[in-house]
């Protein structure tokens, strides 16, 4: 019987129902899908990735960035969750946290975008 109850929750159909929630802006709906989600795969880092986004989106930034960092620190190498981070720090005025983000990044990996933004910055 318990696995009957677990297919009752297709985690699957309800990130795809969560998606669409956050496309539709439908934030609270959304959010709240994500966080049960989240107890169900507590180790799933896009979870935090779209949580985040959201948050962003409503200029939440500081709950953007506390949702990036799980992210970042259960896909350290993912480029664009290591962006994600780095945007967020930025836009709160964390200047020296986000390029601290950047530096963790680049010290194991490569990052064209990177290397952009660093040249912009250099450029100002």
């Amino acid at each position: 019987m318990n696995s009957s109850r677990k297919d009752n929750f297709s985690f699957d159909e309800n990130f795809n129902k969560a998606l669409d929630f956050k496309n539709k802006n439908k934030h609270e709906e959304a959010l709240s899908l994500f966080d049960k989600l989240k107890e169900r795969k507590p180790n799933y880092y896009l979870i935090y990735i779209m949580i985040g986004d959201i948050y962003w989106e409503i200029g939440k930034l500081k709950e953007a960035s506390e949702e990036f960092k799980k992210a970042v620190s259960l896909k350290p190498n993912s480029e664009k969750v290591s962006r994600a981070h780095f945007h967020v720090l930025w836009d709160q005025d964390k200047k020296i946290k986000a390029l601290d983000e950047m530096k963790r990044f680049l010290k194991n990996n490569e990052s064209e975008a990177y290397t952009e933004i660093l040249k912009e910055i250099n450029e100002s």
